[in-house]
């Protein structure tokens, strides 16, 4: 949808870019896990998706190398941890013959919102011209807007720990 024409970069700065997003998970998954260990999943996978959600929504304003480059690193930290994190909440919450099945279903439906996401965002894109933005402008608000509620709703339902199970 004409993103990098728009953003002003080239096909080589978007490479470096989605590096990046992947040099920020590399860099701080250790430490993510480490805080989700000490907080708890509640709270910290909470902030996770806050703030996923909030870079997210932010890169539908960037413009430049220097902004690209900096929401995608910004991304990857943001990112780091979720999943392993996820995995260790699971893994730590139910027995050996339960974490099993939730991993798959965790797995399954992470596959499953890829798939669907590609879907939805070929929908979106056609949304270029909208108040004069690009599609991808509303890719990433919709994106980072949908995350951020969602980091809502999991901060008010998903306790800390699952010997305290109620908030």
């Amino acid at each position: 949808d004409h993103f990098m024409e728009d953003v002003g970069i080239t096909q080589n700065q978007f490479n470096v870019g989605q590096q990046l997003l992947s040099l920020g998970i590399v860099l701080t998954e250790i430490p993510a896990n480490m805080i989700l260990y000490r907080v708890g999943p509640g709270k910290w996978l909470t902030l996770q998706l806050f703030l996923f959600g909030t870079v997210s929504t932010f890169q539908a304003f960037q413009k430049g190398l220097g902004a690209y480059l900096t929401t995608r690193f910004l991304l990857g930290i943001t990112e780091s941890g979720f999943i392993p994190g996820g995995l260790w909440t699971l893994s730590t919450w139910y027995t050996r013959e339960e974490t099993a099945k939730r991993v798959i279903v965790f797995y399954f439906g992470n596959q499953l919102g890829q798939a669907s996401s590609k879907l939805i965002a070929y929908g979106i894109l056609h949304m270029r011209g909208v108040a004069g933005r690009p599609g991808w402008f509303w890719l990433f608000v919709l994106m980072g807007g949908f995350t951020i509620f969602t980091g809502f709703l999991y901060g008010f339902f998903f306790p800390d720990s699952f010997k305290n199970p109620h908030r």
